[in-house]
């Protein structure tokens, strides 16, 4: 989503701002249903995404794995486990501190290597009030790998990453 100055780190505020870029690319999934459980379903998710904004030109690619458990209708559970994987261009851009960054903020200057950004941990729970309309809520929590855990834009706040959401299901 880019960083600005209205960042809550201070230090982190004084660093160049990243204005949002627009990442796009292939999306491949592959399921099976009643593998464990009568009704459950399980997908293994592999999405690889490029800047086409021009914002940092760097390449990602997130593998992940989902289990759905089989609730009675109309609610769905899920699992999620995934991992992203980076190029130098994007880690450096998000998560590297060039030398005048290091002289306004006082962070000190750090090159950042492509390498596995993230591993994250989700779970989503949605209720469906028709075969086309319903609700979701999405809790995850993700822990900063390799450089993007070494930086010291992310040591001087947290490696732990969390989010919770709310959003409206649609299908057709």
């Amino acid at each position: 989503m880019g960083r600005d100055d209205s960042i809550d780190n201070p230090a982190v505020a004084l660093t160049e701002t990243i204005d949002p870029s627009l990442m796009a690319g292939p999306f491949a999934e592959y399921s099976e249903s009643s593998l464990f459980l009568d009704g459950d379903e399980v997908a293994l998710k592999l999405t690889a995404y490029a800047d086409t904004s021009g914002v940092h030109d760097g390449v990602a690619a997130t593998l992940g794995a989902t289990y759905a458990l089989p609730l009675m209708i109309p609610w769905r559970f899920e699992f999620e486990l995934e991992t992203t994987y980076v190029n130098a261009r994007y880690m450096d851009t998000y998560f590297g501190v060039t030398e005048a960054d290091a002289l306004t903020s006082g962070l000190s200057r750090f090159n950042a290597d492509s390498g596995f950004r993230d591993v994250t941990f989700a779970a989503n729970i949605g209720l469906f009030f028709s075969p086309k309309w319903g609700l979701f809520t999405r809790l995850s929590a993700s822990q900063m790998t390799a450089d993007a855990k070494k930086s010291p834009i992310t040591q001087s706040g947290d490696s732990n990453q969390y989010f919770a959401g709310l959003g409206i299901y649609y299908r057709f």
